[in-house]
Formats: structure tokens, C-alpha cells, sequence
């Protein structure tokens, strides 16, 4: 079966061999992406990579990825700029009352082996929601609409949460070329961004009256849409919604400093003496993260303090220094300061180069254990460093089979339980 990029390459040879037949223009278009026409018709692209996520897939019966739950239902969407929300909302609320049938056993639902055994496995009465971008937007206002409706309509079934990876939400200042009026998702006549389907604190503000279920927001530190989805996170806890937001200071640099990290982190923070090494050892020895959007590297540390100064820190890294450049407050929903992000360039034989990080810091007395304090660090080459930069070139010379070097012990037993203490439990 062809894939959506390769029936949009095959109509762009079709229709560059045929010029006098077409009469569209190009109206909008996202590079290796979408493009809209005059006419109303869409080509959906998608680079290489994306397209294992451009294809069905197939139902199996045994667990993937050490994924063990009783059945996942992937609902196909209805598309924009074609179909305009309220569409998508629409039809992920019809999946649930699908699933409503499925689990009452309604004779016209059982019309798949796969949906047999789903029917005989599943624990109806835990049904979570979960989507990515503009997915983990479709998350709240599908919880939103069956919560409008109350519990009763969706009996049997029960939706016991919803996970919103890295929501699209958008904040009401436009870019420049937003003020120029491109297609939008948006209902025919709706131009502004505070509308509820795509507004953090609209959407919210409309579902104050629903049952809600408890939420699970997922932000990325590179994310352009970073601060709506926090905005989100604080909007649904001061409406008293459960919601939980998942972020290096607040989530796991706690759960670090505790001893006591979820199953993931390992995965995507390494341990390593940030400070006794040059970036470029460091890149040698570490992967990337995977889609992270500038290759950065995180890594869990040990940053040092001046005896008798506890705000200046140490920053000698090998043979060159880490020099901050500028700092960031992070506060909790009550307006307290909670940690701190750092900003640093790094500097060698007198001249900066392109290595950059970012230090996160915890603002719990607990964290610190004498002259040390544990940080999180992502390390990153500038976007700006030119192709040529040595920092480009260190960057990608990781070496697949080195050896880790594992971290000097974080804070002592008693300081670790002290944070423990108060580091709510992992999701």
C-alpha cells in the first residue's frame, strides 16, 4: 500500500508532466510537509523518517515495546484544512461511544477477531486518553465533551485519565505571518486564538462545569509551544482539576536528587561529571537524544559551590569554562520559585565557542549536600554555529560502544530521603 508521501510525489510528477491541466495555485504550504491549494485540495508529504507514522497499523495480539496493556484503539482522524474542528473532536467522542458498545456488546461492534479479544480482555473501567501535539489538544476537549455529558452516557466504560504528550496549544500573540490570515483548523468565520479548541486557558475556562478526568501533561524544554502547555497544566489546577506537568525542574530532577527515578529517565539522562569534562569528551561518549531538536544531551551532575557563597557556583569543565550568560526563575501555580534555569556558553584558550547549556536547578534547601548541589544539564551546539563549526563536528563523533563514566554519588542517604519525602509519586 502506498504511503501519503509517495501519492503526493506521484500526483506533483503527474501534474508537472501535464502543466495545462492544472489550474490550482499554491496558497500555503509547510516544507516536507502539507501544501494547500486554491482549489480546496491538500498533498501530504511527510518526510522519510515520519513515514512509519503515516500508516496503519495493524492489529497483533502480543505486547510491543514492552507495552503490556489489554488493547490500544487508534482512531482515524478527520483532517484539516478539510475537515474543521469541531470535526476531530467529534469523531474522537464517537470512538468512545464505539467503545461504549463494544463493551456492552452490541452485535454490530463485533465484526473483528481484534475487537473479540479486546471486548474479552479489557478493563472497561479503565480507559485512558492519550495524544500527541495537536492529539494531546484533542485529549482535553474529547474528556471535555463525554464530561459535559456525564458518566452515565458512556456506562460501562469509564475514562480514568488522559496523557496530553506535548500539546499544540497556542497563546493569543501571531507571528507576523499569522497575522497574514493562513488556513487554520478553526471553524469557517473563527479567526482568533483564544478560541476553546486550541486556547489553554479558554479551553479550561469552558470545561470548568465537566467531569474531567485526571490529566498527565508531557512539556518538552525545546518545545516552541512550551509555555501554553504549562499555562495549560497551571490554568487546570487553579480550576481544581487534577493535572500533573512533567518537566525537568519540577518532575525529575526530584526524583534524581530522591534516588528514586522513574523507569524512563535512565534513558535520556546520563550520569557523568559535567564539570570534569570538556563538551567535546562528552559528545564522544553520550548519543544525542533521540528528537531532540538540537542534539542535546542531558545529564544528571554534581555542580560545585564556592565555600562560603551559596549562589556562586563553580564552572571549570577540563581545560576551558562554562560562563553563564543569563538566568530564568521557574515558579510554581502559587507565584513561589521552585528551581532556576542557567544559561552558559563555553569558552576555551580565551574565545567562546558554539557549546551551549543549560543548568536546571532545584530550589529545595534538601538538594543541597555541602558544597555540592545536583543539576540537571542539557548541552547543546548553538543553532547559529555555522555547518563547519567544531562543535558541529565534535557533536556528531559519538562513539557507539564507549564506555559510560558514572557521576560522583549525589547527596548523602539522609539528604536523598529529606527530598524524597516531599517528591510526589511518579506517575
Amino acid at each position: 500500500m502506498a504511503t501519503l508521501p509517495q501519492m503526493a510525489a506521484a500526483k506533483e510528477h503527474q501534474e508537472a508532466a501535464n502543466p495545462t491541466t492544472t489550474t490550482r495555485t499554491l496558497v500555503e504550504s509547510v516544507t516536507n510537509w502539507i501544501r494547500v491549494y486554491s482549489d480546496g485540495s491538500v498533498d501530504r508529504l511527510g518526510p522519510p523518517e515520519a513515514a512509519a507514522f503515516m500508516v496503519l497499523v495493524p492489529p497483533y495480539d502480543d505486547p510491543r515495546d514492552g507495552l503490556d496493556v489489554a488493547g490500544i484503539v487508534p482512531v482515524v482522524l478527520p483532517l484539516a484544512p478539510e475537515h474543521r474542528l469541531p470535526a476531530a473532536i467529534d469523531t474522537g467522542h464517537a470512538a468512545l461511544l464505539w467503545l461504549r458498545d463494544v463493551a456492552c456488546g452490541a452485535s454490530d461492534t463485533i465484526v473483528h477477531p481484534a475487537v473479540e479479544r479486546l471486548r474479552g480482555a479489557a478493563d472497561f473501567s479503565r480507559v485512558f486518553l492519550i495524544g500527541d501535539s495537536a492529539g494531546g489538544v484533542l485529549v482535553h476537549n474529547v474528556a471535555a465533551r463525554a464530561g459535559e455529558a456525564g458518566a452515565e452516557a458512556l456506562d460501562p466504560i469509564r475514562i480514568a485519565g488522559g496523557v496530553l504528550l506535548h500539546p499544540g496549544f497556542i497563546l493569543p500573540e501571531k507571528s507576523p505571518s499569522e497575522l497574514e490570515n493562513p488556513p487554520t483548523p478553526l471553524p469557517v468565520g473563527t479567526t482568533s486564538r483564544d478560541h476553546p479548541y486550541t486556547s489553554p486557558a479558554a479551553a479550561v475556562t469552558a470545561a470548568e462545569g465537566a467531569q474531567l478526568p485526571p490529566m498527565l501533561v508531557m512539556v518538552a524544554e525545546e518545545d516552541m509551544l512550551l509555555d501554553a502547555q504549562v499555562e495549560y497544566g497551571e490554568a487546570m489546577a487553579r480550576a481544581g482539576k487534577a493535572v500533573e506537568t512533567v518537566d525537568l525542574i519540577t518532575f525529575y530532577l526530584p526524583r534524581l536528587i530522591a534516588g528514586k527515578p522513574t523507569e524512563d529517565t535512565e534513558k535520556f539522562i546520563c550520569r557523568a561529571d559535567v564539570y570534569g569534562s570538556e563538551p567535546s569528551d562528552l559528545a564522544g561518549k553520550f548519543a544525542p537524544v533521540a528528537r531532540c531538536g538540537k542534539g542535546g544531551r542531558f545529564f544528571f551532575t554534581s555542580c560545585k559551590r564556592h565555600k562560603g557563597n551559596n549562589t556562586k557556583k563553580e564552572r571549570t569543565a577540563g581545560a576551558g569554562t562554562w560562563v553563564r550568560q543569563n538566568s530564568k526563575g521557574v515558579k510554581n501555580k502559587a507565584g513561589v520559585k521552585v528551581g532556576e534555569t542557567q544559561n552558559f556558553r563555553f569558552k576555551k584558550d580565551g574565545s567562546y565557542t558554539d557549546w551551549l547549556m543549560e543548568e536546571h536547578h532545584c530550589c529545595r534547601q534538601q538538594a543541597v549536600a555541602g558544597d555540592e548541589e545536583p543539576v540537571i544539564c542539557r548541552m547543546y551546539v548553538s543553532p547559529r554555529a555555522p555547518p563547519d563549526s567544531a562543535a558541529r563536528q565534535e557533536s556528531a563523533a559519538f562513539v557507539q560502544q564507549q564506555p559510560a563514566p558514572q557521576v560522583s554519588e549525589p547527596p548523602c542517604d539522609k539528604k536523598r530521603d529529606a527530598v524524597a519525602e516531599e517528591a510526589p509519586a511518579a506517575a
